[in-house]
């Protein structure tokens, strides 16, 4: 007897292991044509699992995409502060002096936090704030120096940014 897989299946490999519930929401969400349905699913998969950091870059994600930027920085940092509690380090990137522990594990806290501030940059760019672009940049060298979440992308389109406007 065969299986017949489910209409959602598994589309997004959100994270290794993580909570049904909230795996099943989030599929749906990724398979919705519907932004406000989709947008419903991803905050019903953060009640099913408040402590998902996956859960969390899924929402922020979404709400970047959409042109959100207010939503998705909001997401970011709330992103940002579970992510140094769970990892037992401090939120404050400015107070890092070193690369975080456990960087290189895909999925540790430390990872999610590093991609919440390449993400927090992005957003920041987006936004038209230089300043606080490259200081989040800076702590991002600092933090990940072999660049292992791709922050060197952003200095690149900062430096084109910055060309752009120094050539106009």
């Amino acid at each position: 007897m065969s299986t017949i897989p489910s209409p959602i299946s598994e589309r997004v490999r959100f994270a290794r292991r993580m909570d049904p519930a909230s795996n099943a929401c989030l599929q749906e969400a990724a398979a919705s044509p519907q932004a406000d349905r989709a947008e419903a699913l991803l905050n019903k998969a953060a009640r099913f699992a408040p402590e998902s950091l996956a859960v969390d870059v899924a929402r922020y994600k979404f709400y970047f995409y959409r042109g959100e930027l207010a939503s998705a920085e909001g997401v970011v940092r709330a992103t940002l502060n579970k992510a140094a509690t769970q990892g037992g380090f401090s939120a404050d990137w400015s107070q890092h002096t070193a690369p975080l522990v456990d960087r290189e594990q895909p999925e540790s806290p430390a990872r999610y936090y590093l991609y919440g501030l390449k993400a927090l940059a992005f957003i920041r760019l987006r936004s038209g704030a230089a300043d606080e672009t490259a200081f989040l940049l800076k702590a991002l060298s600092v933090l990940d120096p072999h660049d292992l979440v791709g922050a060197s992308v952003i200095v690149e389109l900062t430096a084109g940014i910055g060309d752009a406007v120094d050539a106009g």
